[in-house]
């Protein structure tokens, strides 16, 4: 077997992988968008209203409001998949969770009833990077590309003094 050929060989496979995982990021890296729900307080006073508000609903969905597991009252989702709806804390101080359900998508907060008022809003966690890594994902691949070649070389003068 020629060495030559199967060192450019090798070289073309890891140029055809770093192109093909060069065209893939953009879709890998593109954001989720995450459900979220968020209420207008996280401790309302017993029986004030408080405002859920959402997105990740298929557009024109109902979103059926949940405190507890007994209903607080529903809305439509926008054409966007977003909903706003206004639900009633219950006049029992405690914790509570507010839930948002659309279809199979589940959406929940947490209140805190007799609490004290902070105002706000409280929002689920949202998982993933917006800093703007892929950069990273550039610097990771071009390392494994030379990472082979330096692998290639290496057996290439290994295998030419043996």
């Amino acid at each position: 077997m020629n060495p030559v050929r199967t060192t450019t060989a090798a070289v073309k496979a890891a140029g055809l992988a770093l192109l093909l995982l060069v065209l893939a990021a953009p879709a890998a890296l593109a954001q989720y968008q995450p459900s979220v729900l968020s209420v207008s307080t996280t401790n309302p006073a017993p029986g004030a209203p408080v405002v859920a508000s959402g997105s990740g609903c298929a557009p024109g969905a109902t979103v059926t409001f949940a405190i507890g597991g007994n209903p607080a009252g529903s809305t439509i989702a926008s054409g966007t998949g977003s909903f706003s709806g206004t639900v009633t804390a219950p006049t029992e101080p405690g914790t509570y969770t507010l839930t948002a359900t659309c279809g199979t998508e589940v959406l929940a907060a947490t209140l805190t009833v007799g609490g004290q008022t902070t105002g706000g809003g409280s929002t689920l966690p949202v998982t993933g990077s917006s800093s703007g890594t892929s950069w990273l994902m550039g610097i990771g691949a071009a390392l494994v590309a030379s990472g082979g070649l330096l692998l290639l070389a290496v057996r290439k003068a290994h295998s030419v003094t043996a």
